[in-house]
């Protein structure tokens, strides 16, 4: 008996777990060597071969074991020693196979589906020089006897269908994820396609303009004579070869803008220079855009000095007429209008470099897909709306405000430049550069007058890292909108890591922002009503689901205002039922206060120091059993994972307004110390006062984010700092980052809460229902319990009821005075004896009723001594 106890104890450890996987993996090794190297002339134990040779790579056992499985399952026999290589790779790293009996159940279905079909296609088959059934005996029986009932058609979709459903019990491939995939993929093969196409137009196209333009250049150098040309200030033209202006002129001298109001040079241009010109294009070839660099250009260098010394004189806007198609036949000549030479040319600001394009879903992260445990699909978020390119009227509309910067700050005696800007969903930031001498507190101060000037709703102006230019963030006249897909579909959130990964939005360039809560490791968000703060808080939580399973994530949901975070009411993630009562979530603060403490006890167990180090050391027993200092003979004990504990609220006034002292202490408690133990805190607030966000609370978070508020005092409050009053609303926000002091600007993502309904609904239907903590209720009745007797046992409460009987005078400030007692205290003694039945209720001005008579309480024996 103690031999077999020995044993299991040995299949239980770390060594035995290997020892059973490699005698399962030899099996399957040894299996699979038999049944690919099968021969049916081989010789076994059911079979005899005039030749003698065996060609069965394991012999004659091999032949035989072969034969069975063979002549029994056909060629899906092939499935057992796959099988058994599985659970055998498993059980070498001792892990045990998850749901076994459901698998298991999938694998026999799979193991009967087979064979009949195999036998319904294929029949009898050669197979090294002999016949063999391809569904083997098993496969004739089963699919003669079913399409005897269905007839073929009928018996293939029955089997197929037996299939499919084996097929999903025995694996985690989803049909779905496979539908998506294959959707995904054709849908990028139409892309590839659609854009191929159109390069190939374009390209066509442009050459043909560009061959144009050669030859009406090639035919005016031919006729040009040997005096020099000039160009005529009356009949300047222009014409457009690939995106690039190229000056026509006509007889004379050519004139250039040189620094200084009306000042001129003049420049000789000989029929040698255009034929130079002309035959420099002929040589070189006409390149495709793509294939240029941004500094080469197909017209001649003197051409383009031309063009950039010539001044732009500003038209009023007017809307722009729908545009026809190109002819072939028509030239494009745009008309310029008279040179005025004392209007200073535009500023030449640094464009942009083009943003990345969003990232598309590949087949490779299709195939991430199938492999996930049941994550929500991306197709769940709607995609953003296309945004167009920065084109040649956008640029000159960003110069034209770069100008008025730079105007508008001399008029102040702020000298400067702009040097570039920096298109962004919601704002252009442009790189203004003082002059020196200029103070940069000189520069933040034309804020709200730079505001007058553009006719913009605010502008915030803060320094750029890195440079020596202040960044001026001048509203867009439309603000896109930034859809939280774009920001969960990009690389940056694909690639991290952490479990606790939040989506935060985009910055002022355009480029996904998101943040790992498990390093921040709490936050606190604040923000005006209609702020953006509520969809920045479910692009967080959508965020979370996205990343973590029930298993690795819960929550536990804090709603005092009852509406905005029932939309998640019963998915699996949370702990406890959506917590309304402000005073029912004091006492769930506090036992997650006392959740924090078992963990750390756990955590000092082991001899570990965090949750990662924790979960890691569980997952190896030996190394859990030395940890825990442990002998062979002594249970383990508790060998589940932590999962993350991820505390929302999102009022917190309220909770202060109702039981702040208690709220202040749990929340200070777990900001402190629960980073370790894997809980994490954010709360959100839309009254960022002192009295709510105090200054135990506000030092210990960190980080925080704030959407717009109403006054400079709650920006300083919440951030430190100013700037949060002069945001545009609708998701922007200042992000303060942990470990720095410098704020950062960011465009919060919108998720509908249609999208928010559909997400919710996937995670219920794939991730289970939820698992609740009864010791969170227990602990919360426990606690009422504990106040209720404290609110019962006070020493002076039998004295308070024999003065009141005695005097028929039931106030608190009657008390006070009579007893010499606090008003506080006073007061309580008189709601503890409403509670007990001895006084009625409060009736305004009027005094309290008393319930009972003198002789009915048993304390009044003792009245005399009053």
């Amino acid at each position: 008996m103690s031999g077999v106890m020995e044993v299991s104890e040995l299949l239980k450890s770390r060594r035995g777990s290997e020892v059973l996987g490699i005698v399962i993996l030899a099996t399957g090794v040894i299996l699979a060597i038999s049944l690919v190297t099968y021969s049916p002339t081989d010789s076994s134990a059911f079979f005899t071969s005039t030749s003698t040779e065996i060609d069965n790579g394991i012999g004659y056992y091999g032949a035989t074991l072969a034969w069975i499985l063979v002549g029994f399952f056909g060629f899906a026999s092939l499935l057992l020693p796959a099988a058994l290589l599985l659970l055998g790779w498993s059980r070498f790293w001792g892990k045990d196979v998850e749901h076994f009996h459901t698998k298991l159940i999938g694998f026999v279905i799979m193991l009967l589906a087979i064979p009949p079909i195999f036998d319904l296609a294929f029949g009898e088959v050669w197979l090294r020089g002999s016949l063999v059934r391809a569904g083997g005996y098993l496969g004739h029986e089963i699919g003669s006897a079913v399409s005897a009932s269905l007839n073929v058609v009928g018996a293939s979709i029955a089997l197929t269908t037996a299939l499919l459903i084996g097929l999903l019990l025995a694996t985690r491939i989803s049909l779905a994820n496979i539908f998506v995939f294959c959707k995904e993929w054709l849908a990028d093969a139409c892309r590839a396609l659609y854009v191929r196409w159109a390069r190939l137009t374009e390209r066509r196209r442009k050459e043909k303009m560009k061959a144009r333009v050669l030859s009406s250049k090639l035919s005016e150098a031919r006729a040009v004579d040997e005096p020099p040309v000039v160009a005529s200030p009356n009949v300047p033209r222009s014409q457009s070869v690939g995106g690039t202006v190229v000056s026509i002129t006509s007889r004379g001298p050519s004139v250039r803008q040189v620094p200084g109001t009306g000042g001129f040079r003049i420049r000789k241009v000989t029929k040698a220079d255009l034929r130079k010109a002309a035959a420099e294009l002929v040589s070189e070839g006409i390149k495709p855009p793509e294939e240029r660099s941004e500094q080469q250009s197909v017209v001649p260098a003197f051409f383009e000095q031309e063009l950039d010394a010539m001044p732009v004189r500003r038209f009023p806007k007017r809307a722009a007429p729908p545009l026809a198609p190109l002819d072939d036949d028509v030239d494009i000549v745009d008309e310029i209008d008279e040179i005025e030479p004392e209007e200073r040319a535009l500023p030449r600001l640094a464009r942009p470099k083009p943003r990345p394009a969003p990232r598309q879903t590949t087949r490779d992260d299709a195939r991430k897909n199938l492999s996930s445990e049941r994550l929500p699909f991306m197709n769940l978020l709607k995609p953003g709306p296309e945004r167009g390119e920065i084109n040649d009227d956008s640029h000159r509309r960003f110069l034209e405000v770069g100008r008025h910067i730079e105007e508008k700050s001399r008029e102040f005696n702020v000298e400067g430049e702009v040097t570039a800007y920096h298109p962004g969903p919601v704002v252009t930031t442009f790189e203004f550069k003082p002059s020196a001498g200029v103070k940069y507190a000189r520069v933040v101060n034309l804020g709200d007058d730079l505001a007058l000037a553009l006719k913009a709703e605010s502008i915030r102006i803060e320094r750029i890292s890195g440079s020596s230019t202040v960044g001026i963030e001048v509203p867009n006249a439309k603000r896109d909108i930034i859809a939280l897909r774009e920001i969960i579909d990009s690389d940056v959130f694909a690639s991290s890591s952490s479990l606790l990964t939040l989506a935060l939005g985009k910055d002022i360039h355009g480029d996904p922002v998101v943040t790992d809560l498990a390093r921040m490791p709490h936050l606190l968000v604040a923000g005006a009503t209609g702020a953006g703060k509520s969809v920045g808080l479910n692009s967080m939580i959508v965020s979370l689901l996205y990343k973590a399973l029930p298993k690795q994530l819960r929550m536990l949901m804090i709603d005092p205002k009852m509406v905005e975070l029932k939309v998640y009411e019963d998915i699996p993630h949370l702990l406890h039922p959506i917590v309304t009562d402000p005073k029912l979530a004091s006492h769930a603060l506090t036992w997650a206060v006392q959740e924090m403490e078992n963990r750390y006890r756990k955590l000092a167990e082991c001899g570990v120091r965090n949750i990662e180090q924790y979960n890691q050391l569980v997952r190896d027993p030996e190394a859990l059993r030395r940890g825990r200092r442990l002998g062979p003979d002594q249970e383990l004990g508790d060998t589940e994972q932590m999962h993350y504990i991820v505390i929302v609220i999102d009022e917190f006034a309220d909770l202060m307004m109702v039981a702040s002292k208690d709220v202040e202490d749990s929340v200070t408690r777990l900001a402190q110390k629960a980073r370790a133990v894997g809980v994490h805190l954010i709360i959100a607030t839309q009254r960022p006062s002192v009295d709510v966000i105090t200054g135990v609370i506000k030092a210990n978070f960190p980080s925080r984010i704030s959407f717009q508020v109403a006054s400079k005092v709650d920006s300083r409050t919440i951030l430190d700092a100013q700037g949060a009053e002069k945001l545009l609303g609708m998701g922007d926000s200042l992000f303060l980052p942990p470990g720095t002091a410098r704020v950062r600007r960011i465009h919060g993502a919108y998720v509908s809460e249609k999208e928010i309904v559909e997400i919710v609904d996937f995670v219920k239907k794939n991730q289970g229902r939820p698992e609740y903590v009864e010791e969170i209720t227990q602990f919360a009745e426990e606690k009422e319990n504990q106040d209720s007797f404290e609110f019962m046992t006070d020493p002076k409460y039998d004295e308070a009821v024999r003065t009141v009987l005695s005097t028929g005078q039931a106030s608190a400030s009657y008390l006070q005075r009579r007893m010499k007692l606090g008003y506080s205290r006073a007061a309580r003694l008189v709601e503890m004896m409403e509670a007990n039945g001895i006084v009625g209720p409060s009736q305004g001005s009027k005094p309290r009723e008393i319930l009972i008579r003198a002789d009915d309480y048993p304390g009044m024996m003792d009245a005399s001594n009053l």
